[in-house]
């Protein structure tokens, strides 16, 4: 096999293993958010809210990421966006409003 091809195919692979991952975290963000809740009264975040934070900065970052990827790179713009889908799915382990809302902006 051509290495480009291999190389397509591979990073094909990766990006819908990681949004898999995200699309799963966000169908059950809503479950996830109440058992905290039930866990710790003090947690107070919407998990609608938190996907409408995400969807609108993701609205506003169309608009700059050709210009990102055309100064970065498309390798380390990959990266990049790849980094914030992480951070994304790692604020809901650390169960802080602050996380969840930063990385709903981070992965927007």
């Amino acid at each position: 096999m051509d290495r480009k091809i291999l190389n397509v195919v591979l990073l094909s692979v990766y990006l819908m293993i990681l949004f898999s991952a995200q699309y799963a975290v966000l169908n059950m963000q809503k479950t996830i958010i109440s058992s905290i809740h039930d866990e710790k009264p003090e947690f107070t975040v919407e998990g609608f809210f938190v996907t409408g934070i995400m969807y609108t900065v993701f609205s506003v970052s169309v608009w700059l990421a050709p210009s990102l990827i055309c100064v970065l790179g498309p390798r380390l713009s990959m990266a990049i966006a790849n980094i914030g889908y992480i951070g994304y799915l790692a604020a809901f382990n650390m169960e802080q409003a602050w996380t969840m809302y930063a990385g709903a902006v981070v992965v927007g």
